[in-house]
């Protein structure tokens, strides 16, 4: 369920992101360009994941010698699978990287950016635009140095002299990748921003660095330079030890954190948090039982409070649930697909509350990230992975939690339900 961004962008637009993709190019022609992008005619092999032949331009990443990435994307009419090569060109538009025979282009997933402990960063504006929020700016970005990251608190002087502060809401690449950090390297004018401003300076062809220059950037989870206070959420762990197993998978719950974000925190939110829900963050291990390898992703995201007979507690926080009944097939469609793919899931609703609880956690990049994000990659047989923060749930207060469930199956395909019965104090 991790990273949030990328969890929430592929609800918006109905479509899933595409993981543990790999692919080499076997053939290259550069045939124009687009803007500061390459345009190629590409040959390839895929050696991992599948091609869905979609006939847009889909999201792939240059993994870099120096543990950054190239931004690019594949226009492949063709479905190609593992160990298979395309039968007919692709094509290919890429920022600020070499194409040529040989090379190896991987699904974002796989081309994790590696950011130094000690970081800092500096760029430079463009005009910035207020959105439909109060005191968000967007607008593109260049003279990126360093490393700056989703939630980094930034200083900034704009062209007039005029000094302003902020916070880093967003980063989107040219072409619709989504990034939750940015970094040197990456071609002028290619990255848009989106920042809350903290007063009411324009953002417009300023100056940015650090909000703290010198030192490790602060969050809202720290008391800052400017002596703001450190949020006070409140969590209570409460052990499970309840097991969910069919023939496929053991997922042993141990723990459940009931958290309850800091409601005067919500000025800094980048997304909408509903401060009178409970909220339930899953302290878990997943086992692979099969003899290949395990997409354990379904399993992470329907987990959730069922009652005995099948009914979840994302019920009521549904995106695209109809509220009446309705001839709109469209609202009929959004319906069944938010049921039956997403599993009815509430995760997009309440991903604000698991952004909180993140960022409450001390050393949660270094420690418990990359872990977490793994449960959205194959495991391989007979291995066993544990996350201190592998899922959400949300309900009201007045919820009565009668168990645990997660359940199997795919498009349109009968729920296969595990369950088991659980009983804590609300």
């Amino acid at each position: 369920m991790r990273t949030t961004l990328i969890f929430i962008i592929f609800l918006c637009n109905f479509g899933i992101t595409a993981q543990n993709i790999k692919i080499e190019i076997t053939a290259c022609k550069e045939i124009g360009l687009e803007g500061s992008a390459a345009i190629f005619e590409v040959g390839f092999k895929v050696i991992s994941g599948k091609i869905e032949g979609t006939g847009r331009y889909d999201p792939l990443a240059f993994p870099l010698p120096n543990g950054t990435k190239a931004f690019a994307y594949l226009n492949s009419y063709d479905e190609v699978v593992a160990g298979k090569t395309a039968p007919s060109p692709a094509l290919l538009k890429v920022y600020g990287a070499k194409v040529q025979v040989g090379k190896i282009l991987v699904s974002h997933d796989l081309a994790m950016v590696k950011t130094p402990v000690n970081r800092s960063f500096e760029f430079k504006s463009g005009v910035a635009f207020l959105g439909s929020e109060p005191k968000v700016f967007f607008g593109s970005i260049g003279n990126i140095k360093g490393f700056a990251k989703i939630g980094d608190e930034i200083a900034y002087t704009n062209a007039r002299g005029q000094r302003g502060k902020g916070k880093i809401l967003g980063f989107e690449v040219e072409g619709g990748s989504q990034t939750d950090v940015i970094f040197e390297g990456v071609p002028d004018n290619i990255v848009n921003i989106q920042v809350l401003g903290l007063d009411n300076v324009d953002f417009s062809d300023a100056k940015v660095t650090p909000a703290n220059a010198g030192s490790e950037v602060t969050t809202s989870v720290s008391i800052s330079a400017n002596g703001t206070k450190a949020p006070n959420h409140k969590s209570k762990t409460i052990p499970i030890g309840a097991i969910l197993e069919n023939k496929e998978v053991k997922i042993t719950v141990h723990n459940l954190v009931k958290f309850n974000p800091d409601s005067s925190t919500r000025y800094s939110d980048v997304f909408k948090v509903d401060y009178t829900l409970d909220y339930y963050i899953v302290d878990a291990s997943f086992e692979n039982k099969t003899d290949h390898d395990l997409d354990i992703g379904e399993y992470v995201l329907r987990l959730n409070f069922f009652t005995a007979d099948g009914k979840s507690a994302d019920d009521f926080l549904r995106v695209f649930r109809q509220k009446t009944d309705s001839n709109n097939q469209v609202k009929k469609d959004a319906d069944k697909i938010d049921s039956n793919i997403f599993g009815g899931t509430s995760k997009l609703a309440i991903a604000g509350a698991m952004v909180k609880y993140e960022e409450s956690i001390p050393d949660y990049d270094a420690k418990h990230k990359a872990v977490t994000n793994a449960l959205n990659k194959p495991l391989g047989s007979g291995k066993k992975i544990r996350s201190i923060n592998a899922s959400i749930m949300g309900v009201p207060p007045e919820y009565k939690i009668e168990g645990l469930g997660t359940w199997s199956g795919t498009f349109f395909e009968k729920k296969h339900l595990i369950f088991v019965p659980i009983k804590i104090g609300n």
